[in-house]
């Protein structure tokens, strides 16, 4: 009974270490356990903690990219109509300037052709003058002397039909002046003679609707002294 009871004590202190160990084993396992537990519970609320990053969303990429592109046109038609408005204030200074200088040209040439016809004038109303002082001086001689009686104008008589187109190219406050002298050229030439006589009724038909609404032509009745070298310029019957 003896040998029993130490096999006993024997059996029961093997199963007693054996169950030491076993709890022991269980304890470290536990705390392992418990410190991976809380070590994932760590890692969870870092994880919390952190900012979450939001996934990139397509349609809102695409929304921005749009209002990028827009912006973009935007900016880009603006320069273009920038440009366009300067090249458009471009080509108007340049236009006004050319406007400008034409303008200057035609005062020049406006301002050369008042002095050329002041010119003209001077020299018209000289030749008046003088005209008037020869008349008078002659005038004066034939009351001192006696003018010679006056013969009457006999001889070849003619129908000329004188254009007086020239007279519309001079200044239209002398264009009935015009048409009187380029009748008396004009007989000139034709008759061959070097004084010419115009008739009353020739210079009132002439001179009939102003000195700016002369006729553009004529028809004239000349009678031809060749012995007194003058011609007789009137209206025909």
């Amino acid at each position: 009974m003896a040998e029993k009871t130490k096999k006993q004590e024997d059996a029961e202190k093997a199963a007693q270490a054996e169950e030491k160990t076993e709890k022991e084993m269980s304890g470290e396992v536990k705390q392992g356990e418990t410190s991976r537990a809380k070590e994932d519970i760590k890692e969870e609320v870092e994880l919390e903690k952190k900012p979450v990053k939001e996934k990139p969303d397509a349609k809102k990429e695409a929304v921005k990219k749009k209002e990028t592109k827009e912006v973009e046109d935007e900016e880009v038609q603006e320069a273009v109509k920038e440009e366009e408005t300067e090249e458009l204030q471009e080509e108007k200074e340049e236009a006004e300037e050319e406007i400008k200088k034409e303008e200057v040209q035609e005062e020049a040439k406006y301002g050369e052709v008042q002095e050329e016809a002041k010119g003209e004038e001077k020299e018209e109303a000289k030749d008046e003058k003088v005209k008037d002082e020869e008349e008078a001086v002659a005038e004066e001689e034939e009351e001192i002397i006696g003018a010679p009686p006056k013969r009457e104008i006999t001889g070849e008589e003619r129908v000329y039909t004188i254009p007086l187109r020239k007279a519309f190219r001079s200044q239209k406050n002398k264009r009935a002046k015009k048409a009187v002298k380029i009748i008396k050229d004009y007989l000139k030439r034709h008759a061959k003679v070097s004084n010419v006589n115009i008739d009353n009724d020739l210079n009132n038909y002439i001179w009939s609707n102003g000195i700016r609404n002369i006729p553009r032509r004529v028809r004239v009745k000349v009678i031809i002294d060749d012995i007194q070298d003058i011609v007789l310029a009137k209206l025909p019957e």
